[in-house]
């Protein structure tokens, strides 16, 4: 019998990560390809604690607000917000409605359309299913119906191993108010995912997490880790690569590490040492 993990409630903390010291701004450089001059445009699909936060006022926070807040403040930039969903972020992109689509992972497929950024964030991924609810293995929730986001590789997983159970949802607020009125049996997430509203604080008793291993709903043993990177149009390479020197220069100062210990984060979230994706735009 696998065990049941309870879920802790830790403080997510956007505006803490943002007040550290920013660069001096300097003169944005022509050789980036900006949707809005002045501005770097990013694309979210809502708040994904405590990687990304919208705080009030449209301000990103979260461990990629402030990689992407320190970089716009070292290029004479500011951060300009697209909200959208998911699936609609990814469009944007392509569409060069916005410069830059946040917290997705690499697959050789999307490299060929999209330029990957360095992973900044991983966390575990697992089901997270009612407290009343005896999970002692995907075989529990056969027939039963699942949900992920759309647009997330998770959802062809859960689809192969049975197509009628998968549900899919824009975003993960929506996903988590299905699973507390019970529309939905239980959803793939990450541990730290289940911060997101309306689940933190007040139901965060409600439900449990099991963490996957290998071979669950189809999974391979590459994809129970969920590793996360930002993503931008193939020909705009070059803001991608001073992006990557932004969080290179925070790794290396100590600071990244700061960021991390701010939002309870442990080493298993941090990827500096990752390799980088392997890219394949033409």
């Amino acid at each position: 019998m696998r065990k049941l993990i309870g879920i802790l409630a830790v403080p997510v903390v956007g505006a803490l990560v943002l007040a550290d010291m920013w660069a001096t701004p300097t003169q944005a450089d022509p050789r980036f390809k900006l949707v809005e001059p002045g501005y770097l445009t990013a694309a979210t699909y809502g708040s994904v604690p405590p990687a990304t936060i919208i705080e009030p006022g449209d301000v990103l926070g979260g461990l990629n607000g402030y990689l992407l807040n320190q970089f716009a403040q070292a290029h004479g930039l500011k951060v300009k917000l697209f909200q959208t969903d998911f699936a609609s972020g990814l469009i944007a992109v392509q569409q060069g409605k916005a410069d830059i689509q946040l917290q997705l992972a690499y697959t050789p497929l999307r490299s060929k359309t999209f330029y990957y950024t360095r992973a900044f964030w991983a966390s575990q991924i697992g089901v997270v299913t009612p407290r009343g609810f005896a999970y002692l293995g995907p075989d529990s929730l056969k027939g039963k119906r699942i949900g992920t986001i759309t647009g997330y590789i998770w959802a062809e997983y859960v689809k192969e191993w049975c197509a009628s159970c998968l549900t899919l949802f824009p975003n993960g607020p929506t996903m988590v108010t299905a699973l507390l009125n019970g529309q939905i049996d239980a959803y793939i997430g990450t541990d730290v995912g289940l911060l997101t509203a309306p689940i933190f604080p007040a139901n965060v008793d409600k439900v449990n997490f099991t963490p996957l291993k290998a071979g669950d709903f189809k999974f391979p043993a590459d994809r129970v880790r969920d590793i996360n990177y930002n993503v931008l149009r193939c020909g705009n390479s070059e803001l991608a690569k001073a992006i990557d020197a932004t969080l290179a220069d925070l790794q290396s100062s100590g600071r990244w590490a700061k960021a991390l210990a701010d939002l309870k984060l442990v080493s298993a979230n941090d990827t500096t040492n990752e390799p980088p994706p392997v890219q394949g735009c033409p």
